[in-house]
């Protein structure tokens, strides 16, 4: 766990963790969203009571693959099913406020995100996803209504493009001299804000 009291310190785990002004960020970020360069996962809100974990989640269901099934009675060959293997993803963010009286908020927080990405292993002709995930743990002390940022929790995914000439990119031995494979690699990083206001009574 690392803790935190200035802007832009960074882990030894690559993981940076800021404390800024939410009037620094927003106009990089509306730049950011108008290029294509980044996007809003979610915007939640959630209250905490001082020293009681809240949790804010945001997932879905991908699809993975697809399962069969074969049911058979007394040696007959009997019905088949076919159905859509699911698996949940998405972004969970675990928060721990503490106040003080002097108007500061200590922050435990631990943010963690699944994903699937298309493998190159293939069964049966249907594409095999691989599980990934990204997560960190941090406490840091803000003053009300400042904002934290963490980030760092990197990705990168490989895809894999091949294109054939019909017909001719099919012919065996000679088929390689008329298809084509192309690669394109994607770097994202995950980058939370949290912005703690305390609540009087």
């Amino acid at each position: 766990m690392s803790t935190i009291f200035a802007t832009g310190q960074q882990s030894s785990k690559g993981v940076y963790y800021g404390i800024f002004s939410l009037a620094q960020l927003q106009a990089t970020f509306r730049a950011l969203i108008a290029k294509g360069e980044a996007r809003y996962l979610g915007k939640p809100k959630i209250v905490a009571m001082n020293n009681k974990t809240a949790l804010i989640t945001i997932a879905k269901d991908a699809a993975t693959g697809v399962q069969s099934t074969t049911q058979s009675a007394g040696g007959a060959s009997g019905s088949s099913s076919t159905g859509v293997e699911r698996r949940r993803v998405g972004l969970t963010l675990k928060v721990t406020p503490q106040v003080n009286k002097e108007g500061y908020v200590t922050l435990i927080v631990q943010p963690s995100y699944s994903d699937v990405i298309a493998s190159a292993v293939t069964v049966n002709g249907a594409t095999v996803y691989d599980p990934v995930s990204r997560g960190a743990s941090t406490m840091v002390r803000v003053k009300n209504g400042q904002t934290v940022v963490i980030g760092g929790m990197l990705s990168s995914n490989e895809t894999k493009t091949v294109r054939k000439v019909p017909l001719l990119g099919y012919i065996p031995i000679l088929g390689w001299l008329f298809t084509s494979i192309s690669s394109t690699r994607s770097n994202t990083d995950l980058v939370i804000f949290i912005t703690p206001t305390i609540l009087v009574d």
